[in-house]
């Protein structure tokens, strides 16, 4: 299902708050992918391109650990 644009960042925000509720020490971080247009190709080449990877998760969730 998808979710109306003007909604996902409530959507988010409501995830990100349930997760501390859970766990207050944990931390949150997000991600704004932006508004550009994706082209089109395999599902693995487009997360590589919005940095969705395991490669470019992994950096984002190290780079927030050392911060």
């Amino acid at each position: 299902m998808a979710v109306p644009y003007q909604n996902r960042f409530l959507l988010c925000k409501t995830i990100a708050y349930e997760m501390m509720q859970l766990d207050p020490g944990i931390r949150v971080a997000g991600r704004d992918l932006g508004n550009d247009f994706v082209p089109h190709g395999t599902v693995k080449k487009l997360y590589e391109n919005c940095g969705l990877d395991p490669e470019h998760l992994a950096a984002f969730a190290k780079e927030g650990r050392e911060a």
